[in-house]
């Protein structure tokens, strides 16, 4: 790739991010590429992909629904993404940043806050670490400036109302969930329920419970990415019990295997935050499961 990359004119800089970039927890044998690319001419690289034939023979390829990385899957398996970035977008980055990072312009009613966010968002994808192949002229050094790997954003702790919310929505779509499961829609029980809403807000407190239990700069990565490490180890243990197979009985299973485990999580979290919680609402409606759920 920086072979192919570096004899291009209009490529001026290559940058790579992610594990293969990384000191903590870095590639394995396994790890794809994930590398941007600042062009003078990004439009070339958009009107055909003839281009990637040119680092190796593909073997298949997408690109995102952002526009701006191909995801490619070369020869012997060897996967890499591929973003495609203007030169003036970095330029542009490492000129307005400092300014971003202003308390005036983090102070702006709604634009701020979405400034603010868009700066959060970079500081994630570039704080754990990056590497740059080349850099002709410089300018994706100075933008990679605006990014430290101490400026990575840490996750917070929920507010009483947001620790409510989420819980007040896990056990709606119980629910939701088992009444799709008792129709006979197992797909739908499956993917949407146990393996969607409710897997997300499961992943969700698991995060918090971890947070809660040592301190908000713990690093819980993201999807559940190395949860084997960071999680309470008896979450780890009752996972094995939920994950679903095609069968009515099996997803019956990892229901109540769900329930149980976010409920525990969920009381300790409020304990450690030192929230109310009250267990009535889970009680009613694993009670109602049980019930009607044959």
């Amino acid at each position: 790739f920086t072979g192919w990359a570096e004899a291009r004119d209009d490529i001026r800089a290559a940058v790579v991010v992610g594990s293969r970039a990384r000191l903590d927890h870095p590639a394995d044998a396994w790890a794809d590429l994930d590398v941007g690319i600042a062009t003078t001419e990004p439009g070339r690289y958009h009107k055909n992909t003839d281009w990637l034939g040119e680092i190796a023979p593909v073997w298949t390829l997408y690109l995102d629904p952002g526009g701006a990385t191909y995801h490619v899957l070369f020869d012997g398996g060897l996967d890499a993404g591929i973003a495609v970035l203007p030169v003036r977008a970095f330029a542009l980055a490492a000129r307005m940043a400092p300014v971003l990072r202003s308390r005036v312009v983090k102070k702006m009613p709604f634009i701020g806050k979405a400034l603010s966010q868009q700066l959060d968002s970079g500081s994630d994808y570039y704080g754990p670490g990056y590497r740059v192949l080349f850099d002709k002229d410089g300018a994706a050094t100075r933008f990679l400036r605006a990014f430290p790997a101490d400026a990575r954003k840490t996750r917070t702790l929920p507010s009483r109302t947001e620790f409510g919310n989420a819980t007040n929505e896990f056990w709606f779509n119980a629910v939701w969930t088992a009444k799709h499961l008792e129709r006979g829609e197992l797909w739908f029980a499956r993917t949407a329920g146990c393996e969607g809403s409710l897997r997300g807000r499961l992943l969700q407190m698991i995060e918090w419970h971890a947070l809660a239990a040592h301190r908000p700069d713990y690093n819980t990565w993201e999807r559940g990415r190395f949860m084997e490490e960071w999680s309470d180890a008896r979450v780890v243990a009752e996972l094995r019990e939920i994950v679903t197979g095609y069968d009515k009985p099996s997803i019956r299973r990892a229901l109540r295997g769900t329930l149980a485990l976010y409920r525990w999580l969920t009381s300790e979290t409020a304990e450690q935050l030192r929230y109310g919680y009250s267990d009535t609402l889970p009680e009613n409606v694993t009670r109602w499961i049980d019930r009607n759920i044959s």
